[in-house]
């Protein structure tokens, strides 16, 4: 491991990128340090910085990557120019660059990487995302990227201004994305650019741009994060023991702030009066209240409509709750952060879901917290992963509300402890 410039600052020898781990209130002037080194190597390589700003990118979790939403699917390229095509058609643009970003905007999967010259909107995005856990900031220099580019393809060339050695600023129209940009890039083999929306949007678009101060990386063959492909143009700053309040006290900002537009209204009234949705509590009440409405089914004998699969034949009776030094065991293991997991056997039909349904019941463990009781058996591995299907499967409760649960989020919340996961499976 080597050090540029400070004990705290490191980056790894292979990808040199610079990384920097510290709490909220020193990210600004620890991004002024960085982004001086991103631009020192700049000007060693003799590029003109003298009018270029740091860009930042705010991600929810230090472990996601800098790969553009297309890329995300495994068969995002094969339906790129259908996608591009199909939302032309339904929304007609003169200009494709005004159709590729309302596309970005309108969370439609493309090839571009949402970044900012405002480090605070980087630090909003960072921090009010559903999954946000351990998030970071990004700092990427933009002349280092496209020089990197120029020099390895001529495709830089085709859609930026070539007055400058690293322009940012792209071409007016006439312009075809799919021309232009997609027959090129794979002719090329293009690396990611670094871009500045064109000055040719209309007045609702260009305020939600200056809003952001918005720019994009323009990703191109590779399907490799920007961060493996052209690490030295990067920075990155970990946050230290987030907490989401603390970033609302340090911004300032509104959702009307960030969002001049509609969809800001309703996100600053919903933070209001208090309604923003909290994924990780409506995972838990959806919880909370299956367990309850069987529950209550239980105590009054009737073994239908139950909202947890498999637990139709359990009964509420001395018989399956007296079980000795089973109960203690298993009342110990709810109770054991260390122990990650145990194995309930015995033969078919010896009450193993009797014993695991009564010993969470007979203390109500349910109510303090929240135990997600599976069946393996209606599980697809085909069709999802593990926590994909769960996370549907409690989407689906009538209980539940209109919101989709997020799979990370669960698998997230099983991981650290705060839900406990029991999974079953009844064979013959």
């Amino acid at each position: 491991m080597n050090t540029e410039g400070t004990n705290n600052l490191t980056y790894d020898a292979d990808n040199s990128i610079l990384t920097e781990v510290v709490p909220l209130n020193e990210i600004t002037n620890v991004a002024k340090k960085l982004w001086g080194i991103l631009n020192q190597r700049a000007v060693e390589k003799g590029l003109d910085t003298a009018l270029i700003d740091a860009w930042y990118r705010g991600q929810a979790k230090k472990s996601y990557k800098l790969l553009p939403s297309l890329f995300r699917f495994p068969h995002g390229s094969s339906v790129e120019v259908k996608l591009f095509s199909e939302y032309k058609l339904e929304r007609p643009s003169p200009n494709d660059w005004v159709t590729l970003f309302e596309m970005q905007h309108y969370f439609l999967p493309t090839r571009l990487l949402d970044w900012t010259t405002n480090i605070d909107i980087a630090i909003y995005f960072a921090a009010n995302s559903d999954d946000t856990d351990s998030p970071c900031i990004f700092i990427l220099h933009p002349y280092l990227l496209n020089d990197y580019a120029r020099k390895n393809t001529n495709l830089s060339h085709n859609i930026c201004h070539d007055e400058e050695p690293c322009c940012i600023e792209l071409h007016q129209p006439p312009f075809r994305y799919r021309e232009d940009w997609l027959k090129k890039c794979m002719d090329d083999n293009a690396l990611p650019l670094a871009i500045k929306p064109p000055k040719i949007f209309n007045d609702a678009e260009l305020n939600r741009i200056r809003a952001q101060s918005s720019c994009f990386t323009l990703h191109g063959t590779s399907k490799s994060p920007l961060e493996e492909q052209c690490p030295g143009a990067l920075a990155k700053i970990e946050i230290r023991d987030f907490k989401r309040k603390d970033a609302d006290d340090y911004l300032k900002l509104t959702p009307r702030d960030v969002f001049p537009d509609i969809i800001g209204i309703s996100m600053y009234i919903l933070d209001r009066f208090k309604l923003k949705p909290d994924p990780e509590k409506r995972i838990t009440v959806t919880l909370e209240e299956m367990w309850r409405n069987d529950h209550e089914r239980l105590k009054q004998g009737q073994y239908t409509s139950f909202l947890i699969p498999g637990i139709s034949g359990c009964i509420i009776n001395e018989m399956y709750i007296e079980r000795g030094y089973e109960s203690n065991d298993f009342k110990a293991w709810l109770n054991d952060k260390e122990k990650s997991f145990a194995i309930v056997t015995g033969p078919a039909a010896s009450g193993k879901t009797n014993f695991l349904i009564n010993a969470i019941i007979q203390n109500c463990y349910y109510s303090h917290h929240p135990v997600l009781f599976y069946s393996l058996g209606r599980y697809n591995p085909r069709r999802y992963n593990l926590m994909s299907d769960i996370a549907e499967f409690l989407t689906k409760m009538p209980n539940h509300g209109i919101e989709i649960i997020n799979a990370n989020i669960l698998r997230d919340m099983i991981a650290d402890g705060r839900i406990i996961l029991v999974c079953y499976y009844n064979r013959s």
